[in-house]
């Protein structure tokens, strides 16, 4: 099990980051090698917090499903995302995996969704993964109220239950 993180960790990052290099690459140029970040999904929700503990991984957004042990190794910030009527991933596993964050955190719970809704359209949560990473990836001091002001803009929206620790 360990192997297989660091596996992620290691060949993950570094194959992107060669593919940035590669002139024959659709992500040549493309990459900044100093503000890298990763999100995912369900299964690849848990791979986005396992390349995570990698300090090259700047901040992570997993969706859907996260392990607290692995979420205590984050060396970023993380928005943590659940959905209230996910029937996959119960919600209080992505919660308690927030709980065990010791880097800046915020974990969202999407109302009325469910293990699916990353694929709807609109998708409920574009606006808030977008404004995380313009945050931390692109240093975009503007937005930082929508999950730092007191009171956040995230947390003032009906559509989300927020919580937010370290920060």
């Amino acid at each position: 099990d360990q192997r297989r993180r660091e596996i992620i960790q290691q060949y993950g990052i570094d194959f992107i980051l060669s593919e940035s290099q590669s002139s024959s690459s659709a992500l040549f140029g493309k990459i900044d090698a100093k503000m890298l970040g990763a999100f995912g999904h369900s299964q690849g929700s848990m791979a986005t917090v396992v390349v995570g503990a990698d300090p090259r991984i700047v901040t992570t957004v997993p969706i859907e499903g996260a392990q607290a042990a692995d979420v205590a190794k984050l060396k970023g910030p993380a928005f943590l995302i659940a959905g209230e009527l996910d029937m996959i991933v119960d919600p209080s596993t992505v919660e308690s995996a927030f709980q065990a964050a010791t880097v800046p955190a915020v974990f969202g719970l999407s109302l009325g969704h469910d293990h699916l809704m990353p694929g709807l359209a609109p998708s409920p949560i574009v606006k808030a993964i977008t404004t995380w990473f313009k945050i931390h990836l692109s240093g975009e001091q503007g937005s930082r109220d929508y999950f730092f002001g007191k009171p956040c803009g995230l947390c003032t929206d009906p559509t989300w239950k927020v919580q937010r620790k370290n920060i």
